[in-house]
């Protein structure tokens, strides 16, 4: 993603940072109450209290639009272990798409070993099976769930 002000890349911390924010913002401006866990090195980036006592890890990843897709990482590096699962680890990845400001939330158990594609258009050969339509995992849409549910009060 280009910097606004000085056109150059931002690096994938600086990225990961403006995504971060971003779910923040639009989780908190939801009415959740959010916690932010000390220091970079956990598995999630954000706790998002869903009724008193019950929370959910979220891990906040940058999707960037490919073919029609939003596309994000499923996976994280271990800095020369290999790669690494969030499952177990996090429940839900909040994806925030610099490109259009746009968040999605998908449940870990969901998602793919190392990479997830959220449709954002209709596919040219009519699929449906299979294919995970982006609409069906807006973040506004998560948050007014949970409220559903009877777990929010938002």
């Amino acid at each position: 993603m280009p910097c606004r002000c000085t056109g150059r890349l931002m690096d994938t911390r600086t990225a990961g940072d403006v995504a971060e924010a971003a779910v923040l913002h639009a989780l908190t401006a939801a009415g959740l109450v959010v916690l932010t866990p000390f220091g970079r090195f956990g598995p999630y980036d954000l706790v998002v209290e869903t009724a008193p006592g019950t929370f959910v890890r979220v891990q906040v990843k940058s999707g960037r639009i490919r073919n029609g897709c939003v596309e994000f990482n499923c996976c994280g590096t271990d800095h020369g272990r290999g790669v690494g699962s969030y499952a177990g680890r996090a429940d839900v990845f909040a994806v925030h798409v610099h490109a259009t400001g746009e968040q999605f939330v998908v449940p870990v158990a969901q998602a793919r070993a190392t990479r997830m594609y959220l449709r954002l258009t209709h596919p040219a050969n009519n699929q449906v099976r299979g294919v995970r339509f982006a609409r069906d995992h807006r973040l506004q849409d998560w948050v007014l769930r949970q409220c559903e549910q009877g777990r929010v009060d938002a």
